[in-house]
């Protein structure tokens, strides 16, 4: 969670920018379906278990531990940054708890 967090933290003010953009730029749409698409591959590469998950699992953690989380999080919540951080640790925490060995 560290590693996104100074990700998220570090991007946040240009992706607000360009969400705002995003409906009438192609390019921001391509660039916006990367970043999506990395961060899940991040995500299954750090928690490999979730390969053979349910997908509904695979996806609320995808969501739990998005930048639209993050940022609503920090924006709309209005939470510090390590408070933040705290309430994505616990949403994945739970998450994975309901993963099977």
């Amino acid at each position: 969670m560290r590693q996104r967090v100074t990700f998220f933290e570090r991007i946040g003010p240009y992706k607000r920018s360009g969400n705002v953009k995003r409906p009438r730029s192609p390019f921001l749409r391509e660039r916006h379906a990367f970043l999506v698409r990395s961060l899940r591959e991040d995500l299954l590469r750090w928690l490999p278990e979730l390969r053979r998950a349910p997908a509904k699992i695979t996806d609320a953690l995808d969501l739990a531990v998005s930048f639209e989380a993050w940022d609503r999080l920090r924006t709309e919540q209005r939470l510090g940054r390590e408070r933040a951080q705290a309430v994505m640790e616990t949403a994945v925490i739970a998450l994975a708890g309901t993963l099977k060995d």
